[in-house]
């Protein structure tokens, strides 16, 4: 988790900054080492209707700017009659940034039993 390698708690430092200098740092020692390093963030908040997108990562822009893939995983939202969001278990896997081929798209999910499922038909 990213927020675990800052130092935040000590205030002197600009906090994007600092975490785009982690991830860059992260993306050097993948490289060096030819190993996958896979980072989870989180995003601010959204509107309940709204799709989570790259753009949304919370606290820096850096962070999907150096990363080579940002994947987004999400369990869709429903706003029930009194205004209650729940959430089910049908979600969305979405490839937001790929830079090494530049394909995206997202691809709708079932989490049953712990592992994640393409709804038959899709």
């Amino acid at each position: 988790h990213l927020g675990y390698l800052s130092r935040y708690s000590d205030r002197q430092t600009n906090y994007a900054t600092e975490l785009t200098s982690i991830v860059r740092e992260l993306k050097s020692i993948s490289m060096r080492w030819e190993v996958i390093i896979f980072l989870n963030h989180h995003l601010h908040s959204i509107k309940a209707d709204e799709t989570p997108h790259w753009s949304h990562l919370k606290d820096s822009s850096g962070v999907a700017q150096d990363s080579d893939l940002v994947l987004m995983v999400w369990r869709e939202r429903v706003i029930t009659k009194d205004g209650i969001i729940e959430y089910g278990n049908v979600g969305d896997i979405s490839v937001q940034l790929h830079r090494s081929t530049g394909k995206t798209g997202t691809v709708k999910v079932i989490c049953k039993n712990n592992l994640f499922y393409e709804p038959i038909g899709n």
